[in-house]
């Protein structure tokens, strides 16, 4: 934008071109801050992501091997289960999803 500015007030360019030119700027800045907000919410969410994984991971750890189911554990790593057809969808807290045909 500097340059370009400095143009218009050598001469080197007519005011017309002065202000195309300054749009088509304008217009490239705004679209690469919009894209550096998008990497960074893309980052926040793949962070968010990383440590639900991980504190399912560390509650994975603390169980014993189980031979039948255990209601606690269940509700310590399911948030929901949705029926659909003969379907069963079960929420995990950390925000994944695994869905089981019947």
């Amino acid at each position: 934008m500097m340059k370009l500015h400095k143009k218009r007030v050598d001469g080197l360019i007519s005011e017309t071109e002065y202000s195309i030119k300054g749009g088509r700027l304008a217009k490239k800045i705004d679209d690469t801050k919009k894209e550096k907000e998008a990497i960074a919410d893309t980052s926040a969410s793949n962070s968010i992501a990383s440590n639900r994984l991980e504190e399912l991971y560390k509650t994975i750890d603390e169980i014993d091997v189980l031979n039948q189911f255990d209601g606690e554990i269940f509700k310590r790593l399911i948030d929901y289960v949705a029926i659909n057809g003969k379907r069963l969808i079960f929420h995990f807290k950390v925000g994944f999803d695994k869905i089981v045909e019947l």
